[in-house]
């Protein structure tokens, strides 16, 4: 094999081989290390890590801040969306007469109040849970929530359209909220609404009924209701955390890979 040959044999393996590999080879088949090393450093400049090594490089950083970037939006966008910031929603009045009560399974103190309860102070009670956190799918689809007062048989329709709860027309809804009216209004005057809502729904008088599929509640937001309150079910649940653990192993993988990538490229193997 002439230098020419050599330098061509070089030129073709270093496109599929480390160069420590090649050397080996040539020198068990009777190449000086010298000639091997001059050849090599004509080849690379004199640099043993090539300028293309150096371009994937760069671009396996770009590629992996990006995703990074994008696994960062999607966390805090879609499965725990806590950088959209609350509205401001003045507590509409409720009128009534105080009275104690123990039907129906209800809790004790509650305010019975005519029939004055409308969707204004639902729209309030769901904004206090967080539902303006909920964002639209892709293709435009909104969140949408049903609203029962069981004891009363009316039911309301809301939707979030750009962080605000809003009242709609009957439509197909993501999930059914229901509770007694003495119940809402209950959790309507308490001091800590949030606190309020989670021990109700810890003691079974409010009930809830996913009917979306767990990839329409998590592309709508729906995680962060469960992260908030670990009250809107098993579905829930299992959506947001399998988001991210999907986003977990995503990026654990891609570092290793960089990884791996880096120490073959710049640190040189050992001589055998």
């Amino acid at each position: 094999m002439s230098n020419k040959e050599l330098k061509n044999y070089l030129c073709e393996n270093l496109k599929i081989r480390p160069f420590y590999d090649i050397k080996k080879d040539l020198v068990n088949a009777g190449w000086k290390e010298e000639d091997i090393d001059e050849t090599f450093k004509e080849l690379t400049g004199g640099n043993k890590t090539s300028i293309g090594k150096i371009i994937l490089i760069i671009l396996l950083c770009l590629v992996l801040l990006s995703i990074l970037v994008c696994a960062f939006l999607y966390y805090y966008l879609f499965i725990s969306p806590n950088l959209i910031e609350k509205p401001i929603i003045e507590k509409p009045e409720l009128g009534g007469n105080n009275t104690n009560s123990t039907q129906n399974n209800t809790p004790i103190n509650t305010t019975i109040i005519e029939d004055n309860l409308g969707p204004e102070h639902l729209i309030f009670l769901l904004n206090e849970m967080g539902a303006y956190k909920l964002q639209s799918t892709l293709s435009g689809e909104i969140p949408k929530i049903k609203f029962i007062i069981s004891d009363l048989n009316k039911d309301y329709y809301f939707g979030v359209i750009e962080d605000k709860i809003v009242e709609i027309n009957e439509s197909n809804p993501d999930m059914i909220l229901g509770a007694e009216k003495n119940v809402i209004i209950l959790i309507y005057n308490s001091n800590n609404t949030k606190e309020k809502i989670l021990d109700s729904y810890n003691k079974g008088f409010i009930s809830i009924e996913i009917l979306a599929d767990p990839s329409t509640l998590l592309s709508k937001g729906y995680g962060s209701l469960y992260l908030d309150f670990g009250i809107t079910g098993n579905v829930v649940a299992e959506a947001s955390n399998f988001g991210k653990q999907e986003l977990s192993t995503l990026l654990i993988v891609l570092l290793i890979l960089f990884g791996i990538i880096l120490i073959r490229v710049f640190i040189p193997r050992r001589k055998v």
